[in-house]
């Protein structure tokens, strides 16, 4: 079942740049997840996220982050470790990204921010292949805000809107797809990394 689900977001990823699902990952791994998250706040271990231009981070985005330590992942951590590096290993048999790594992110955005739009692969960069995105709002309903906007073209005319509701998961291709995150008019929760490599200054294709 997870190889054919494996299978179904490689195809989607190899003709539209991008997978939308809501079944990756069974309740039995989420709620212990949200659990995890929920301690990390409770713990104080957010931080203002940081951008790369030198803007102020109120400017760009008003997000908070805890990156996961990988040599201590809690268990619910662990579990949901071990499945994305298993997912890892058919991207790169497939598409032969030779991804090495991912870095991954607890998010956490109060009621009134964003993030601008922007593109996760930094220009003359290649090390950031695929973004990864679980959303981790139970309650979640139109109207909460935070969603993401991902445009599908270079003139940012075409875009999809992605609701940000419990369980889903975003796959992209991090170099194709400027995208932002719409203004939250609730707190939104959000497990965000990527699938990475060693820079070898070309990007392969997908096919």
């Amino acid at each position: 079942m997870q190889n054919h689900l494996n299978k179904d977001i490689q195809n989607q990823l190899s003709c539209f740049g991008y997978s939308v699902r809501d079944d990756f990952f069974s309740p039995g791994e989420l709620d212990p997840l949200l659990c995890d998250f929920k301690s990390c706040q409770e713990q104080d271990r957010f931080r203002a996220a940081k951008v790369s231009d030198g803007e102020r981070h109120q400017k760009i985005r008003g997000d908070y982050i805890h990156w996961w330590d990988e040599s201590r992942l809690s268990l619910s951590q662990n579990t949901i470790q071990t499945k994305l590096k298993q997912f890892l290993l058919g991207l790169n048999k497939r598409f032969f990204f030779n991804i090495d790594h991912i870095n991954l992110h607890y998010a956490f955005y109060p009621k009134g921010s964003f993030y601008k739009t922007h593109l996760d692969q930094p220009i003359g960069k290649d090390e950031r292949v695929v973004t990864f995105i679980l959303y981790l709002n139970p309650h979640w309903k139109p109207g909460d805000g935070g969603e993401l906007k991902l445009y599908l073209d270079e003139s940012l005319q075409e875009y999809e809107i992605i609701e940000p509701v419990y369980g889903r998961t975003v796959f992209f291709l991090s170099h194709q797809f400027y995208h932002e995150v719409l203004l939250a008019h609730k707190e939104r929760l959000s497990l965000t990394g990527w699938f990475r490599r060693k820079s070898a200054g070309v990007l392969p294709g997908v096919k």
